[in-house]
C-alpha cells in the first residue's frame, strides 16, 4: 500500500534514536529536570496537606 510522498517520516521529525535527533538528549535532559522538580513540589505538597488533614482529624477527635 503505498501512501505517497507527503511530507517527512516520524523519524526524521523527531529523530531516529541514534542520534538523528541533533540536541534530543539536550532537550531530554532537560525535560526531566524540570519533571522533577515539579514532582518534588508535588510530593512536597501532599506532604504537607496529609499532615494538616491529620491533625484536623484528630482534633476533632479528641474535642468531644
Amino acid at each position: 500500500m503505498a501512501t505517497g510522498n507527503k511530507g517527512p517520516s516520524w523519524a526524521d521529525q523527531w529523530g531516529s534514536g541514534s542520534g538523528g535527533g541533533g540536541g534530543g538528549g539536550e532537550k531530554i535532559a532537560k525535560a526531566k529536570a524540570a519533571a522533577s522538580v515539579g514532582l518534588d513540589k508535588a510530593k512536597t505538597a501532599a506532604a504537607v496537606g496529609a499532615q494538616k488533614w491529620v491533625k484536623a482529624q484528630y482534633a476533632k477527635r479528641t474535642s468531644k
